[in-house]
């Protein structure tokens, strides 16, 4: 069984994450725990507009 994620094509940047980045006045260094939050929450927004455009191939049951 192939999920969704596994195939539609991913869109999500491969780039490395930024070295610091500065939010609300403070320098913030994000890590690679933070970096694949990100990724993982992309992908899973990615899934809910996928659901938002209409139902998807037929399953049979």
């Amino acid at each position: 069984m192939v999920t969704l994620l596994q195939d539609r094509q991913a869109t999500v940047s491969l780039e490395a994450a930024p070295e610091t980045v500065w939010v609300a006045g403070r320098e913030l260094r994000p890590t690679p725990v933070y970096d694949t939050y990100w990724r993982f929450a992309a992908a899973r927004q990615a899934v809910y507009e996928a659901r938002l455009e209409g139902p998807g191939p037929a399953v049979d049951r």
